[in-house]
């Protein structure tokens, strides 16, 4: 290469280099405090990985429930639940909810139920629990349990 073209090379290089590092330091470009650091707190939601829940309660006339919020797999909550409301003492339990990386709240009446999901627009578990009982329908509705697959 001659002299003159690597000239014209490094000196375009430089000119580059500058107005990129000028641009980047000016207030109101994009580029201006976009660095993002770690903060205490601050996570992600779909940096965690799948989180599952699932609910079970019982059909035999019985108030046994199984509940399960820290499984890998939809497959394995829901398993889990029904073991656990078999092992609490009911013959008969069927699965009424799954939930992943999100919250849940079951209330239980007389003779119904209410299940309700915090879901992708992650409303709060206060707001669950009364949409939990809202499902529900009868005054005698109660939050019987409510938990989380992932930090709230």
């Amino acid at each position: 290469m001659s002299a003159k073209l690597i000239n014209i090379m490094s000196t375009c290089s430089l000119l580059v280099l500058s107005v990129n590092a000028g641009f980047a330091q000016q207030p109101g470009s994009v580029q201006y405090n976009t660095q993002v650091l770690p903060a205490n707190g601050i996570v992600s939601r779909n940096a965690l990985p799948d989180r599952w829940g699932a609910i079970a309660i019982a059909t035999d006339q019985s108030d046994h429930l199984g509940w399960k919020d820290d499984a890998t797999s939809k497959e394995e909550a829901e398993a889990a639940a029904l073991e656990l409301c078999r092992l609490a003492g009911a013959t008969k339990c069927k699965v009424v909810g799954s939930f992943a990386n999100s919250c849940a709240a079951l209330a239980i009446g007389t003779d119904r139920y209410g299940v309700s999901y915090t879901g992708v627009t992650r409303r709060s578990v206060a707001y669950t629990k009364k949409d939990a009982i809202k499902h529900c329908g009868f005054e005698d509705c109660k939050i019987v349990r409510s938990g989380c697959t992932v930090p709230n």
